[in-house]
C-alpha cells in the first residue's frame, strides 16, 4: 500500500490494467496428460469429434512437481534481482525480474490445472501485484544521462537526434536526463575514455550513460519542377554505458542512414529531416538491443 501510495496517477493506471491483463491471461487454463481415447467423424455435419481421457493419479503428481519446479525457478529468479540491485546492475535485474513474471503466469496457470483435475489447492507466495510493483521500482532505478553529437551548419546546438533517444528511453520507464553543458564542451573520444576510466564527475549520478556521435553527409541536389530539393544523409555510432563498470553494453554503428528520399527545398530544413530519420533509426535500433539482449520492453507489453 505505501509503494502504491508513491504513484503517480498515470502510474496507478497502468499498473491496474497490468495487474487486470496478468490475471485475465492466468485463467486460460492448457490441460497437460489428457489422452485422446476415440475419435469419430460426423461425415453429414463434417465435423470431428474425440473423447478425451485424464488419468488423475498419472497426472496429479506430474503437475504437482512442475509447480513444485516453477516455485524454485521463480524464488532463484528473485534472488537474481535482488543481488543485480545490491551490484547496482539494475538492467540486469529487471531482465531477470521481467522472466520472474512470465514463469509467475505459467505458475498460476498450473495452479488453475490442480485445483480443477486433483481438487488440490498449492499456494503460491508470490502475487503479480507484488512483481508489477518491482518492476516500477526497478525501471525508475535506472537512471541514464543522454548526449548525442551532431552536425548541423544551420543550427549548432540543435539535439534532434538527442530528443529521439530521450523520448524512446522515456517510455521505458526509465529516468532519463540529458547531459550537461560541461559534456557538451567536450570530444566524444575524451567522455568515453573517462567514463572507461571511471572518472566522469557528474552531479546527477546517472548509473548508464548513452553517447552518440554523428555526421552529416550531403546526398544531393535534385531539381523538381521549378524548385530545388535537398538531400542530406546522417551516419554514426550510438554506444550504451556502465558507468559503475566503465564499459560499453550495447554499441550501434550505422554510417548512412538512408534519407528515404525526403528532400527539401530549404537546406536547413533537409538537415533537420535527414536529423529526425537518424534519430527514429537509432531510437529504434536501442529498442531492438535492449529486447534482444535483455528482454527488456515498455511497460505491459
Amino acid at each position: 500500500e505505501e509503494e502504491l501510495n508513491r504513484l503517480g496517477a498515470d502510474q496507478l493506471l497502468r499498473f491496474a490494467q497490468e495487474v487486470r491483463s496478468s490475471v485475465v491471461s492466468q485463467e486460460e487454463i492448457e490441460l497437460e496428460g489428457v489422452e485422446i481415447a476415440q475419435r469419430y467423424y460426423d461425415a453429414k455435419e463434417q465435423i470431428y469429434y474425440a473423447l478425451a481421457v485424464l488419468d488423475r493419479e498419472k497426472v496429479c503428481p506430474i503437475l504437482e512437481q512442475k509447480i513444485s519446479n516453477l516455485s524454485q525457478e521463480l524464488e532463484n529468479y528473485l534472488k537474481l534481482v535482488e543481488e543485480r540491485g545490491e551490484q547496482k546492475d539494475f538492467l540486469s535485474g529487471l531482465s531477470f525480474l521481467l522472466q520472474a513474471k512470465r514463469k509467475l503466469k505459467r505458475l498460476v496457470n498450473l495452479q488453475a490445472e490442480v485445483q480443477v483435475i486433483c481438487k488440490e489447492f498449492f499456494p503460491i507466495n508470490f502475487s503479480m501485484a507484488d512483481l508489477i510493483l518491482k518492476e516500477y521500482e526497478l525501471r525508475n532505478s535506472v537512471k541514464i544521462m543522454v548526449l548525442a553529437f551532431e552536425e548541423n551548419p544551420y543550427q549548432p546546438q540543435s539535439r534532434v537526434i538527442e530528443s529521439h533517444l530521450l523520448s524512446l528511453l522515456s517510455s521505458y520507464g526509465f529516468s532519463v536526463v540529458p547531459a550537461p553543458q560541461k559534456l557538451r564542451l567536450m570530444l566524444p573520444e575524451e567522455i568515453q575514455e573517462k567514463i572507461a576510466e571511471q572518472r566522469l564527475e557528474l552531479s546527477q549520478e546517472p548509473n548508464y550513460f548513452v553517447l552518440g556521435s554523428f555526421e552529416l553527409k550531403p546526398l544531393s541536389q535534385t531539381q523538381i519542377g521549378s524548385h530545388l530539393y535537398y538531400f542530406f544523409l546522417v551516419g554514426g555510432r550510438l554506444d550504451f554505458l556502465d558507468l559503475s563498470q566503465g564499459k560499453i553494453l550495447l554499441s550501434i554503428y550505422q554510417p548512412e542512414v538512408v534519407s528515404s528520399k525526403v528532400g527539401k527545398t530549404e537546406p536547413e530544413q533537409a538537415v533537420l529531416k535527414s536529423l529526425s530519420l537518424a534519430g527514429q533509426y537509432f531510437a529504434s535500433q536501442l529498442g531492438l538491443e535492449l529486447k534482444e539482449k535483455y528482454q527488456i520492453e515498455k511497460p505491459g507489453k
